[in-house]
């Protein structure tokens, strides 16, 4: 059985095949009753691009419900981080076992990111299709 990772946002933008919709995003202890005495408490506002059909009756202003499975969460974690940062870490070990220059070694394994995140953004359209979401009124 699948889980749902499930947001509650609101319609901002209405395009011909896709809405955008504005999500707020609490921190752990933003719920906690001591809140406004701490100022540890964060919330963030984001944005969500999700397709739809044009025959979905959506206006700017309604409130929805923004679905996604479970299972894109890890893939994301491991594409976002992991996978950065092992290659950040072996081309470290890398070069500096080939050169034994330190700031050289920091210079070039940051320097690979570059290719990295520049790959991702000529993917980002199998990511986005990866990664979909799903929409309903609440």
């Amino acid at each position: 059985m699948r889980e749902n990772i499930e947001h509650e946002g609101i319609i901002t933008n209405i395009r011909n095949s896709a809405v955008d919709v504005q999500i707020v995003q609490y921190s752990a202890c933003s719920n906690c009753h001591a809140q406004s005495a701490c100022t540890m408490s964060d919330k963030k506002e984001k944005m969500v691009e999700i397709p739809c059909n044009n025959d979905m009756d959506f206006k700017i202003g309604d409130k929805v419900l923004i679905i996604g499975n479970s299972s894109i969460g890890p893939q994301a974690i491991l594409i976002a981080f992991l996978y950065p940062f092992i290659l950040l870490f072996c081309t470290l070990f890398i070069i500096y076992s080939v050169t034994s220059d330190e700031v050289l070694s920091g210079i070039l394994s940051l320097a690979t990111l570059i290719p990295y995140y520049i790959i991702l953004y000529f993917l980002k359209s199998k990511l986005k299709k990866k990664f979909e979401f799903s929409i309903k009124k609440t």
